[in-house]
């Protein structure tokens, strides 16, 4: 009868908590989801199945520097699967996170049966554990798969051993070996499944064995050895040897330890005594998030925890409180052999030994506190409230008030549960919440500002990267944040001052070290250097790519970037060695051959640039910019035919592209096809109406096909728009010369000699014009003058040698 009412409640309690987190189906992807599901090639059916144990759970491959070292090949199997079935679409995701919470709180009922021994109590924690907060980040947050996983391989591994150990003077090791794949499953799932070894040991000895530290002491001193010692060490041999091998093979997989930054975790960075006070504070904390988890936090990093520099800080006696209490009821677990014993035995080993790898008490971890981490450490809580109330209940007075208030606190955890589980719906979302709780974590205001960013509300993402600069002022991806945010909002001067302050804060680096830095974090360097570049600061922008190299000297953008700024300071063969450079690191990288092919063009030396340019559309068959030069240098070298067929190329990958068509009009002018030429000028007036060169060359072809009144009528636009142009006032004045109207010519020709007072051109056409108008006499002062001017001026001289025959006839005449 107990074991059909167990299989019900435990049934009942794994509905109920999957039930809580059914309103997280219709979420998508937030937060770390997005690194470790959306952008994970390790899901794509295209990668091996066999990269799952090469990558970490980030899909990076352990062996880089900049990789996580979290390694969950198992869970990342999962979220493969998942992607097999639906590839993006969220439901399926948070369905198989909520089953699986659902999963681990029906066996932790099963759980919970071994050390009470009755199926009260253990629904007691079953209710407690499934509707507790602190699981929506294990839950709602699809990454949190990884501790549902190691949950469900932690309790079996356990039951198993208690199966393996459970005749006081044998092992029984098929259960043992059980344990040991199940313990191994738990790893792979997360790295803290290995701390299952540690509370099958100590329940083994303390629960099983009905030891207690007295007996111990007394076995010491007497060198009493009881008949289930050697059982008892085989299994602890077995067990810790099997933790040391996982340990060794987990190490050789990591390869280096990862590489974390103080404000991920500014307690490990402080100095003593801050750095240990504040990391023994930090267990309150979490026993505080138990209790009472109120205000959650998807992100706990930076100043959301100000440090505990001294032992005058209040806090400390917060700190004090929990390790004394903790110190107590580990104390009464060993104190002797009975039922109590073992059910405290049990709910602190589960509470402690689990917590320690993410504690930061024996070694620093990615973070300060992570919600998700108290996932299994949460049982021991549920237990030790479940043996409470147990306890309470017992004595008549209490009994109804107590389960009153647990009724209650189930209820109100529910709740709680289901609120924040709408939480978890975006980046958004979670830290609009987080800016509820902390106003003193630069990343909220961070990520807050990445949404709008990606809306497009730059001013608004702007004001919150600016709050996050005005709380963390050292952060430099906060700073970076604000450089790129201003470059979007077109002010690159407070750009490029938001990415000086970023550099700034870089480690300074000091010989033979590397710099330890996010990867990242490396880009303002080359952010800063190539807004150098754009603003035409190319001085400040070498130096400033100097400052990248010597960070990443194998950064070919980097190089790039660097030859740019050379050759615009006219330092063509510095430019060049560095291309060389970057072509030594990449040897197809089409941009390094695109600058190289500039160069050549700046340089006059046609046959690089040609083959450069060549081999940038051999690399990239799509290479506008390519396209369009070469056209530019066939047309420079009058190799038209060529250059029609390059810019033709262009306009095809750019139809709108003002310089593309309107360079291969002049092309066509050259070619003789006037017709098409005025066509693409006619078009790159649409797309540009003040394009000068267009607007003149539309008026002068106009003119040069006869179609004198659309002409004039193009001249007339092209003055208004640009009325100092003289070759704009020539124009008007040879289609006024050529339908005879000599005196509005003469007003055109005119103008255009104010503008220019010594242009020949507008002077000789003036003198035809005058000739015309019989002033011949003027006429030929000012083809004189021309000709003083330039002797060899074409028609000049025929033309004065005319004029002056016009005036000797003319006196004749008169005669």
């Amino acid at each position: 009868m107990e074991g059909n009412s167990l299989k019900i409640v435990s049934l009942l309690i794994g509905v109920f908590g999957t039930g809580l987190y059914l309103n997280t189906l219709n979420l998508g992807f937030c937060f770390d989801d997005i690194t470790a599901i959306v952008n994970n090639q390790d899901l794509r059916s295209s990668t091996s199945w066999l990269k799952l144990f090469e990558n970490d759970f980030w899909g990076t491959p352990m062996s880089y520097e900049a990789s996580h070292k979290s390694y969950r090949p198992l869970t990342v199997a999962t979220f493969r699967l998942n992607y097999a079935a639906h590839e993006l679409e969220g439901l399926g995701y948070h369905l198989a996170n909520a089953v699986i919470h659902g999963l681990v709180s029906a066996l932790f009922v099963v759980f919970s049966q071994v050390v009470f021994g009755n199926v009260s109590s253990s629904l007691l924690s079953g209710l407690l554990f499934a509707s507790h907060p602190i699981h929506t980040e294990a839950v709602a947050g699809l990454v949190g798969r990884a501790e549902g996983l190691c949950s469900l391989f932690f309790m079996v591994a356990f039951l198993a051993y208690l199966k393996a150990a459970k005749t006081s003077c044998s092992t029984d090791f098929k259960w043992l070996v059980l344990c040991l794949l199940a313990t191994v499953a738990a790893v792979l799932s997360k790295e803290l499944g290995v701390t299952v070894i540690g509370v099958c040991l100590v329940y083994d000895l303390f629960a099983l064995r009905k030891t207690s530290l007295p007996v111990l002491l007394d076995m010491l001193r007497r060198r009493h050895k009881p008949l289930w010692l050697s059982s008892f060490v085989t299994r602890v041999v077995v067990m810790l040897g099997a933790a040391v091998v996982i340990m060794v093979v987990r190490l050789r997989i990591m390869h280096n330890v990862p590489i974390f930054l103080p404000f991920d975790n500014p307690p490990a960075f402080a100095e003593t005594p801050g750095r240990q006070l504040t990391q023994l504070y930090l267990v309150f904390l979490n026993a505080w998030l138990l209790l009472c988890p109120a205000g959650l936090l998807a992100d706990w990093s930076m100043g959301t925890v100000p440090l505990v520099e001294s032992l005058a800080d209040p806090r400390n006696l917060l700190t004090l409180s929990t390790f004394s209490l903790l110190g107590a009821v580990g104390l009464t677990a060993i104190m002797g052999a009975g039922r109590r014993n073992r059910i405290l035995i049990l709910a602190i080993s589960m509470l402690v030994i689990p917590f320690i790898p993410a504690s930061n008490l024996l070694f620093s971890v990615g973070f300060v506190i992570a919600e998700r981490i108290l996932y299994i450490p949460s049982m021991g809580f549920c237990i030790l409230v479940a043996f409470g109330v147990e306890c309470v209940v017992q004595r008549k007075y209490f009994r109804h008030i107590v389960c009153a208030l647990f009724v209650l606190l189930v209820l109100l955890f529910s709740g709680k549960t289901v609120v924040r589980n709408y939480q978890w719906d975006s980046d958004f979302t979670i830290f609009s919440s987080a800016l509820k709780v902390t106003q003193s974590n630069a990343k909220v205001y961070s990520n807050i500002g990445h949404h709008y960013e990606n809306e497009g509300d730059f001013k608004t993402a702007e004001k919150f990267f600016s709050q996050s600069v005005e709380v963390q002022p050292d952060d430099i991806g906060a700073w970076m944040n604000v450089g790129r945010i201003n470059s979007a909002l077109k002010k690159p001067k407070l750009a490029i001052q938001a990415y000086r302050k970023a550099v700034s804060f870089m480690p300074k680096l000091t010989p033979g070290t590397k710099m330890r830095v996010a990867p990242n974090h490396l880009k303002a360097y080359t952010k800063l250097a190539n807004l150098l570049n754009d603003e035409k600061d190319y001085t400040a922008a070498v130096e400033a790519f100097r400052g990248a190299l010597s960070v990443d000297k194998n950064n070919v953008e980097t190089h790039n970037g660097y030859a740019e700024a050379l050759r615009e300071l006219g330092r063509y063969e510095e430019s060049k060695s560095r291309l060389q450079h970057a072509l030594a690191i990449e040897p197809d990288n089409h941009v390094s051959y695109f600058h190289l092919g500039v160069i050549g063009l700046r340089t006059g030396n046609t046959q690089d640039a040609e083959r450069a340019f060549k081999k940038v559309i051999k690399l990239d068959v799509t290479h506008f910019n390519a396209y369009h030069n070469l056209g530019i240098l066939f047309h420079k070298t009058k190799r038209l035919p060529e250059a029609e067929q390059y810019l033709r190329k262009a306009m095809s990958l750019k139809p709108q592209h003002v310089g593309a068509v309107f360079g291969l009009s002049v092309v066509l002018l050259d070619l003789g096809r006037a017709v098409e030429a005025l066509e693409l000028c006619n078009k790159t007036i649409q797309l540009d109406p003040t394009h000068k060169e267009a607007l003149f060359n539309f008026a002068l072809i106009l003119k040069d096909l006869g179609r004198a009144e659309e002409a004039a009528v193009a001249a007339k636009h092209f003055l208004s728009i640009y009325p100092q142009h003289l070759k704009g006032h020539l124009i008007m004045g040879d289609l006024n010369a050529h339908s005879e109207e000599y005196k509005e010519a003469l007003t055109w020709y005119d103008a255009a000699l104010r503008i220019q007072p010594d242009s020949l051109l507008a002077m000789h056409n003036k003198a035809i014009v005058l000739a015309n108008l019989q002033h011949t006499a003027d006429a030929i002062k000012i083809i004189e003058d021309v000709l003083r001017k330039d002797p060899n001026y074409p028609s000049a001289q025929q033309h004065l040698d005319a004029m002056k025959q016009q005036l000797a006839k003319a006196a004749k005449k008169g005669a």
